[in-house]
């Protein structure tokens, strides 16, 4: 997560911060306190009075126990029958004057004490695809509510078709399944080695482990982190030998907790003391890299949301210890830019370098005056420029350079952190960068791919090319990841909607996957794939504004980002949230059929290998639809691109 819009972020946390204290959460009861939608009365209407208040939910606590006011309950049943497209669509309707969200509970997901991290934040306009039949919480929260505040709400139990992108490359097989519950979701993240072991996780860190290249998981361990600090962002990585690492960005302040497990996730070694923290500085958005030639030497990433720095650390021993290096952009010629407003990706140890001393972290920023000049309300982080260090000294030293300035469109940025930007680096030390781009004003997103080919250690880099990924009709593409294999075979992920716009409450996602086997052509040439079935993943939209989504008002419920990764096969694997039935939950889909990025795979892998591959033309099959509603099968090529941009 990005918990601000970097630096005009800082004035507003306060009022965030002060939604966290409580643990017991109230409210008022609604009028009724509850209802039902089935088929034989399919709306619900309900409404609650004299609210006031403001408070900032997060997915780690309501803020209703600090003022009890401000939140009303309401418990729908619902029970959908046997109509495979039924759903539920909730309506709130505030009173002039007041801002409201709504905090959903599903089955299963009590209101209490622990209930952090299990309700989603929906806003107040949403739709529940194929929910199962159940008891849900309705929790409707001022966020802003003058005295006396009311409003009127209604559920209504309806057909809702699919919306979502065609099924793409039909070559391409992924086999799907949802992990054990947890108390968290949100922005999950992967890491695979070549023994099979995998490692997923979300917020705490709460992981989820599989030995057996994910066939199977375990059940989700949210123990590790045993401090008693609030969960926060977390990341996860295995090593080459099955070394674990999981750590937790402590909300107490800006400390950050790694743990080490070389048991396979039995136990955790903790450095209960937390990493070694410049004074001054508040960590956000943490991220490991591993160095793939030497097990125990790992780096530790951290944005500094009071700098904004990037700061980071070493280990040598396995994460037992870590020493601080040299902050990442202190010194360099864009300090002043990059100082008033960045986001930073994960870093990467350059895999075609066997002494493990070339590291490459890209990063977003923009000039100093249009970050400190834009908008709280602004739908969009205004990033425009794409940036990169790079140290061949094993982080002693960096040396920054400015990879790509987007310019802007009608006299708006034309902005690329949607909200991370993600890179990879494939074996023989070509580097590649998936991004999110608005066109200044316009409403559609798109993912394109940047391609910075192997350069010296004392080389300008160059961005070679510039290519939009997505194709058929997706309008709203966010949230982009990517993988690297052999030279210039590529897999990038993301969520996909053909609405035109991720702001529309209306929207409708699917998790898609695009492979290239020609990246560092002049053109790179795209195959596309739907991964999730006939039904969407998300129908909501999904904010681009961090944690002030709260005060526009979005629907953050997927968090930041989703993520994918290569096996030993060249294989995708790839963890996404799904809320499309009311609950969040963590989906995990691994291939099983199609191109790797590898262009000889080991013997027994179900992905194909083939050198020097052109890419095929694809053919569309037709997308389901409702009976009765006609829909033309589309033959379509990945031959062209929608949108290309110049590389200088």
């Amino acid at each position: 997560m990005n918990r601000s819009r970097i630096c005009q972020l800082v004035a507003v946390g306060g009022l965030i911060a002060a939604s966290i204290g409580g643990v017991t959460h109230v409210a008022t009861a609604a009028t009724p306190p509850s209802g039902a939608v089935n088929a034989a009365t399919p709306v619900a209407s309900w409404s609650g009075s004299g609210m006031a208040g403001a408070i900032a939910p997060t997915r780690r606590n309501t803020g209703c126990a600090a003022l009890p006011t401000a939140c009303d309950d309401y418990t729908l049943n619902i029970d959908p029958g046997t109509d495979p497209l039924a759903g539920v669509v909730v309506d709130v309707k505030p009173s002039s004057g007041a801002q409201m969200t709504v905090l959903l509970y599903a089955p299963g997901c009590a209101s209490g004490p622990t209930d952090a991290g299990c309700y989603a934040i929906e806003g107040t306009s949403f739709s529940m695809y194929s929910p199962p039949k159940g008891a849900y919480l309705l929790r409707t929260v001022c966020t802003q509510c003058p005295a006396t505040s009311s409003y009127a709400a209604t559920a209504t139990l309806k057909d809702l078709p699919s919306a979502i992108s065609q099924p793409g490359n039909q070559s391409f097989a992924w086999s799907q399944q949802q992990l054990a519950a947890s108390s968290s979701n949100g922005e999950p993240g992967i890491s695979v080695n070549d023994k099979g072991t995998v490692i997923v996780n979300t917020f705490g860190p709460t992981v989820w482990i599989s030995q057996d290249n994910g066939k199977t998981f375990g059940q989700p361990n949210a123990n590790i982190d045993t401090t008693g600090c609030p969960s926060g962002d977390a990341d996860a990585v295995v090593d080459s030998i099955g070394t674990l690492y999981a750590d937790n960005l402590c909300l107490g302040g800006g400390t950050n907790l790694s743990y080490t497990s070389k048991d396979g996730g039995a136990t955790w070694n903790a450095d209960k003391s937390g990493l070694p923290s410049a004074a001054g500085t508040d960590s956000d958005r943490q991220w490991y890299a591993l160095d793939p030639f030497h097990p125990g030497t790992l780096y530790f990433s951290y944005h500094d949301l009071q700098g904004p720095n990037i700061n980071m650390l070493k280990s040598t021993d396995f994460g037992l210890t870590f020493t601080p290096l040299t902050p990442i952009t202190v010194g360099a010629a864009n300090q002043t830019d990059t100082a008033a407003g960045n986001t930073s990706a994960r870093p990467i140890v350059d895999p075609s370098d066997p002494t493990g001393s070339t590291i490459f972290v890209f990063y977003t920023s923009n000039s100093a005056i249009n970050s400190v000049t834009a908008s709280p309300l602004s739908q969009d982080f205004d990033l425009r420029q794409m940036n990169l260090a790079r140290s061949v000294d094993g982080g002693a030293t960096w040396t920054n350079y400015l990879l790509k300035d987007f310019g802007t469109t009608g006299g708006f940025d034309n902005t690329v952190a949607h909200e991370f930007t993600s890179p990879a680096v494939d074996k023989a030390g070509n580097a590649y960068v998936a991004i999110s781009e608005r066109l200044g004003n316009e409403t559609m997103t798109h993912i394109e791919l940047v391609v910075v080919p192997k350069f010296a250690a004392t080389a300008q880099p160059v961005v070679s090319s510039i290519t939009q990924v997505d194709q058929g009709g997706l309008l709203a593409n966010v949230f982009p990841s990517i993988a690297a294999g052999d030279a210039g075979n590529v897999d990038i992920t993301w969520y996909g909607s053909p609405s035109a716009d991720n702001n529309n409450p209306s929207s409708q996602w699917s998790q898609m996957f695009a492979q290239t086997t020609n990246g560092l052509a002049t053109t790179p040439l795209f195959t596309q794939s739907r991964v999730t079935g006939g039904k969407p993943m998300h129908t909501a939209d999904i904010c681009l504004a961090g944690t002030l989504c709260l005060l526009t008002g979005g629907n953050r419920n997927l968090a930041d980002f989703q993520t994918v990764a290569v096996d030993k096969c060249g294989a995708a694997q790839m963890v996404f949230t799904d809320d499309s039935a009311g609950g969040g939950t963590t989906q995990f889909s691994k291939q099983t059929a199609g191109r790797g990025v590898y262009n000889s795979p080991p013997a027994g892998c179900t992905v194909t290998g083939a050198p020097g591959a052109v890419v095929p033309e694809s053919r569309y099959t037709a997308v389901l639809a409702p009976a009765g509603v006609a829909v033309i099968a589309l033959v379509m090529t990945f031959r062209h691109r929608r949108r290309s941009r110049t590389a200088a």
